[in-house]
C-alpha cells in the first residue's frame, strides 16, 4: 500500500539500489548543460591547449570582468569547470565566490586531489568533455557525483596534455631561473609562486618569461597556482 511503512528488509534493499546506482556512474541531473557534445571523443584530451580552448571554451560569460572573460575564452571548459567545482570544495576559496555563485550544499570536502574519485565517475566525466560537452557541475550534489572524481578528471586532463604548460620553449628558461634563485632543487608551480618572497628575485625577469606565455597556458598556470596554495 502506497505511504504503508517499509520493512527494515525493503529499506535496505531500496539502499543498495542507490549505491549500485552511484557505483556505476555520476547522475547529471542536477548539472547545468550548456554545450551538448559532438558524439566523439579527442575535442579536448591529448589536444594542445590552445588548440582545445578555441574549440571547447565555456558558453556562458560574465559581463564587466575582462580578465575572468578572456580566461573563459582561452580556456577548455573542463578546465574551467573543474576549477569552479572544486572552489566549492577548499575553504580557502570561498572569498574568491560571486555573491550570487550557488549556494554551498555541504561541508567541505577532505582531500581534494589527494584522495581518488570513483573510477567509474571520472571515466564518465571524461567521455562528457571529451566530445566538446560544456556543463557547470556546481550544483551537482556529492551524493551525486564524487567530488574526488572531478578533481580526478582534472589531474587526468593534465597528465595527458602533449606539452608542458610552460611550453617547450619557456621551460628551459623557467628552469634556469628557478635553479639560479633557489640552487639545484627543479622548479614547480608553487616554487615560481614563491619567487617573489625571495630575497634575490628579479621580478622583472620572471615577469618578462610568464609574459610569454599563450594566454591558455598564463590562466591554467594562475588556477593550479591558487588551487595548490590552498589545498596544501
Amino acid at each position: 500500500m502506497d505511504g504503508a511503512p517499509r520493512s527494515s528488509r525493503e529499506r535496505h534493499q531500496t539502499a543498495q539500489a542507490a549505491l549500485s546506482t552511484l557505483a556505476e556512474g555520476p547522475d547529471f541531473v542536477q548539472a547545468r548543460v550548456l554545450r551538448q557534445g559532438k558524439g566523439r571523443p579527442g575535442t579536448v584530451f591529448g589536444r594542445p591547449l590552445v588548440e582545445a580552448g578555441q574549440e571547447a571554451h565555456v558558453q556562458d560569460d560574465i559581463a564587466g570582468d575582462e580578465t575572468e572573460r578572456r580566461r573563459r575564452r582561452c580556456l577548455p571548459a573542463i578546465v574551467v569547470r573543474c576549477v569552479e567545482y572544486s572552489k566549492l570544495l577548499l575553504p580557502a576559496c570561498e572569498m574568491h565566490l560571486a555573491d550570487d555563485s550557488v549556494e554551498i550544499w555541504g561541508p567541505k570536502e577532505e582531500g581534494i586531489f589527494r584522495i581518488s574519485g570513483r573510477s567509474s565517475h571520472i571515466s564518465k566525466l571524461k567521455q562528457e568533455f571529451d566530445t566538446g560537452t560544456d556543463m557547470d557541475m556546481r550544483e551537482c550534489h556529492p551524493g551525486d557525483l564524487d567530488p574526488h572524481a572531478v578533481a580526478g578528471l582534472f589531474k587526468s586532463y593534465l597528465r595527458e596534455l602533449p606539452s608542458p604548460i610552460l611550453t617547450p620553449e619557456l621551460t628551459p628558461m623557467f628552469d634556469a631561473y628557478a635553479k639560479r634563485i633557489q640552487g639545484s632543487a627543479p622548479p614547480s608551480i608553487l616554487s615560481l609562486a614563491d619567487l617573489d618572497n625571495h630575497e634575490e628575485h628579479q621580478p622583472d625577469e620572471l615577469d618578462e618569461l610568464l609574459a610569454q606565455l599563450p594566454d591558455a597556458n598564463w590562466f591554467l598556470l594562475s588556477d593550479l597556482g591558487e588551487l595548490l596554495y590552498v589545498s596544501l
